[in-house]
């Protein structure tokens, strides 16, 4: 089911609205009921002291007499029930003529009930006269329930109207969020132009900015890969177009011998296509956005070990003397493959670069939880201006004859960045050669 955040964004909005407005409405019920209450009480009081003011001479003595009591019966929102009583427990005056008995002995302001019903009642006592204000609680409760009900219906009614200014409100805000989802949909896929931040809100920037910098390393990945394509489809061109022309002269010779000089040429067409092929493979698997490969605890002495004893056949070939100069035993973290892919490459570049009967040192170097892999040649080096450069994919070094395709060291760097490892080049100053340091962090 599809989340919309507007949609979210109005009903939070909607139950605050509703909660706010209940709250209020709860707060002015109570704060009228209250008032009304404290109110009808003071009335009750001002009757009763006006009764007690006003009470003349003429009921002193004279009593209401009633053959029956009957049930008072208050009609009306505002009735009151008054009542005069003597010392005698006579009644001298009752505005309902009703047989109603409070407790007498509750002075002031008091609930009772009286009559199988609940009064509010006020009772003053001056000398020997009981005067007594009272009102139907019942009646008065449904009259503050109707004030009440009036004065927060307002409130009430408004809030229909809050929702739908909410609702105009979120639709205003999440305008340009939907403007940019439009512009997106209406882009090709090749139209990675970043988007403009003028006059742009502040909270939309960020979003703006992060796809920006998103389309940006797309739009370098889209360009490095037809690089990667048109190098790659003019590496293979060379070699294959060799062989092509190899097996026409092969076929237009009737020379045993130049047939045979002419399949050697194209046996190292094929080995150097191949090994141009093989190389573009590595390239591809060891990309950082490629899927992500488990790692594992090696130990960085055997991997160079195997990568050395897999090279035995070309290092010896040139008489080159290769082995240990220091070696620490170190744990690492990361891919076995890829690990002795990127300590492969490194040696075998030297061993390219390294004339006959020259010498490679390798070293381990461990120090807290940093080993250093150093491999030193004694070629001829790299020139300062090419050191960056030679990582890059295809790239040949100048004034060198040595058959490569230029992948060795851009497969290096790929999976450097992926291990997080730090690969350095440097010249040897008191000797001719380069030194290739490689940092990793140790267990």
């Amino acid at each position: 089911m599809k989340k919309s955040l507007r949609v979210e964004l109005i009903c939070y909005l909607s139950v605050a609205i509703l909660l706010i407005i209940s709250l209020m409405s709860y707060i002015s019920y109570q704060s009228v009921a209250d008032e009304l209450g404290e109110l009808y009480d003071a009335n009750l009081e001002k009757m009763a002291n006006s009764m007690a003011d006003q009470h003349r001479a003429e009921y002193v003595g004279k009593s209401v007499t009633q053959t029956k009591a009957t049930k008072v019966k208050v009609y009306g929102e505002e009735d009151y029930l008054l009542t005069i009583i003597n010392q005698q427990h006579e009644r001298l005056y009752s505005s309902h003529q009703a047989a109603f008995n409070p407790d007498l002995t509750q002075l002031g302001i008091s609930t009772q009930r009286v009559n199988d019903k609940q009064w509010r009642v006020f009772i003053l006592k001056k000398a020997s006269t009981t005067f007594i204000a009272a009102q139907d609680l019942k009646l008065r409760s449904k009259t503050v329930k109707e004030v009440a009900i009036n004065q927060i219906m307002p409130q009430l009614l408004i809030v229909p109207f809050l929702i739908m200014i909410s609702l105009l409100i979120v639709r205003k805000t999440f305008k340009p969020m939907m403007t940019i989802s439009e512009n997106l949909q209406n882009r090709t896929s090749d139209y990675l132009k970043p988007f403009d931040l003028n006059n742009t809100h502040d909270e939309v920037k960020p979003i703006i900015e992060a796809l920006n910098q998103w389309m940006a390393k797309v739009a370098a990945l889209i360009n490095q890969q037809k690089r990667f394509t048109a190098d790659a489809a003019h590496e293979l061109r060379t070699p294959i177009t060799a062989i092509k022309l190899q097996l026409e002269a092969m076929n237009n010779s009737n020379d045993i011998n130049e047939i045979k000089e002419i399949l050697t040429l194209s046996d190292s067409s094929i080995k150097r296509t191949e090994r141009l092929v093989n190389q573009l493979l590595t390239l591809a698997k060891v990309e950082p956005n490629n899927l992500f490969t488990p790692t594992e605890k090696l130990n960085l002495k055997d991997s160079i070990l195997n990568v050395i004893n897999e090279l035995t056949s070309l290092y010896s070939a040139k008489n080159i003397d290769l082995g240990f100069e220091q070696a620490d035993e170190a744990t690492i973290q990361g891919v076995p493959d890829e690990i002795e892919i990127l300590i492969k490459n490194l040696i075998l570049n030297a061993i390219q670069h390294t004339p006959n009967n020259g010498l490679i040192n390798i070293s381990t170097i461990k120090v807290n939880d940093v080993v250093t892999v150093n491999i030193e040649d004694s070629g001829a080096g790299i020139a300062p201006n090419e050191m960056e450069r030679v990582f890059d994919r295809f790239y040949r070094l100048e004034n060198h004859t040595v058959i490569g395709s230029g992948l060795g060291l851009a497969i290096v760097k790929e999976i450097a960045n992926k291990h997080h490892v730090k690969v350095l080049l440097k010249n040897n100053t008191a000797k001719t050669g380069l030194t290739v340091s490689v940092t990793l962090k140790a267990l």
